[in-house]
């Protein structure tokens, strides 16, 4: 680039079952006002008054109510199309034989958010991706919004997606990219992005969306010269089982992970549900209460790696609920919980996103310019943070989806009774009552 008039755009896509995307914007050659540090820690107080005082909002959003449980049955092409992104997605991360776990439902939302203000070659590409288009997308992503925001006495699902774009003088929002966040239950706000008080009193606030503290760490969002805004989508998940847990049944046994023998305590309770037999593994089932349902892939023999089981064949198989596949299972379920922070930056860029990542006009749709400059704009970070627990009240997971872009200038017949004991490395996926994934995890250690 021969002048310093010429803008770039990066995006930077963070998700932790909560998500977040960045944006940046700099002119080539000119000289960008670092960073503002910290200089000492703040209380949860003052980072509220930080927050309060430092953000304007842009929209004003009409939430469902939170009272009763509405049910929107998705069509079948997005359900498969969520699925198919998540089997794209997982099979990077579970040959690892480490603990894995995400919501693939938040990155996959980011990313539909990003589609909704990119040029027409990058929404393209994003369609090849995701599936369908942007408006059969718009569509199934309320009903999957309604269908999980709502809280009774059996359990909480609760989902928050924040807009925030830095305040700038080359730059604002887009009105119209502005109303299709409205349209799908997304705030949105101008902040100085680059005065690093501001991004620690936004990290508290979005933490506490999904309950936590510390899941999303201030220092997960590299905030760069050039980061123009940040994209968030958290979902805070805990449900009971249909079937209790009884705490008089727990046990000590040994859980035999890919690296060797650790001590964990056991639950055990039986149910009805469906249950699918391959050559090594098998696929089943068990039940949460509103309609949610926890699938799990297990090996038959604890010598074989389920990693290498699962293919892209039988993972998007149905798992078909009749008097051939219903039966008693009896199952002990280790305890356990986690939390990882993933970077799917690699992972996107192979899955056919990586242009994405380089300085075009990607998602330039999203901002309405003060000035007459080309201006290209990218993907800096896709992160998530996603912490899971299965215990003898239920289930539960907390995902926050990070997203940074960047801009600069320049009830059936019983069959057969199983005993299942789940003693080494497993899959697990919780799925709402459309069966769409919400959650996809491998155990490998419940250490």
């Amino acid at each position: 680039m021969n002048t310093n008039k010429k803008f770039l755009l990066n995006v930077a896509i963070i998700s932790l079952s909560l998500g977040v995307i960045f944006l940046s914007s700099c002119t080539v050659l000119e000289t960008v006002e670092t960073i503002k540090k910290i200089k000492h820690n703040y209380s949860d107080e003052e980072l509220k008054a930080i927050y309060a005082s430092s953000i304007r909002a842009l929209n004003e959003v009409n939430y469902p109510s939170k009272d009763r449980k509405v049910n929107n049955g998705y069509d079948e092409e997005f359900v498969f199309n969520v699925e198919s992104f998540n089997e794209l997605i997982f099979q990077k991360y579970i040959g690892n034989h480490s603990n894995f776990v995400y919501s693939p439902s938040n990155l996959y939302s980011s990313l539909h958010f990003l589609s909704l203000g990119s040029s027409k070659e990058a929404n393209s590409i994003l369609n090849n991706v995701l599936g369908s288009d942007n408006e059969t997308r718009n569509v199934n992503y309320r009903k999957y919004f309604e269908n999980n925001y709502f809280i009774n006495e059996n359990g909480i699902s609760e989902i928050y997606n924040g807009f925030f774009i830095n305040d700038s003088e080359k730059y604002v929002i887009n009105p119209t990219y502005l109303n299709y966040l409205t349209s799908l239950y997304c705030e949105a706000y101008s902040l100085n992005i680059h005065d690093e008080n501001n991004i620690e009193s936004l990290v508290y606030n979005i933490n506490k969306k999904v309950n936590e503290t510390d899941l999303l760490k201030k220092d997960d969002l590299v905030i760069t010269p050039y980061t123009a805004f940040i994209l968030f989508n958290t979902f805070y998940f805990n449900h009971r089982w249909n079937t209790t847990y009884s705490t008089s049944s727990n046990y000590e046994d040994t859980f035999y992970s890919f690296n060797n023998e650790e001590k964990a305590t056991y639950m055990k309770h039986a149910f009805m549900g469906p249950l699918k037999e391959y050559e090594k593994h098998i696929v089943f089932e068990d039940f949460l209460s509103n309609g949610y349902k926890v699938r799990y892939y297990v090996t038959k023999d604890r010598n074989d790696d389920i990693s290498t089981c699962i293919t892209k064949e039988n993972y998007l198989e149905k798992l078909e609920y009749n008097e051939n596949t219903i039966n008693t299972i009896t199952l002990s379920l280790p305890k356990f919980n986690f939390k990882n922070t993933i970077n799917f930056n690699q992972a996107l860029k192979d899955i056919g996103l990586s242009s994405l990542f380089m300085s075009h006009d990607n998602f330039n749709n999203c901002f309405t310019f003060l000035d007459n400059e080309p201006h290209y704009t990218f993907i800096e970070n896709s992160i998530q943070a996603t912490k899971v627990s299965f215990d003898n009240d239920g289930a539960s997971f907390k995902s926050i989806q990070a997203s940074t872009i960047g801009e600069c200038t320049s009830a059936a017949p019983i069959g057969d009774h199983y005993y299942i004991n789940l003693e080494n490395p497993f899959i697990f996926e919780i799925r709402d009552e459309y069966d769409l994934p919400i959650l996809f995890g491998l155990l490998n250690s419940t250490k």
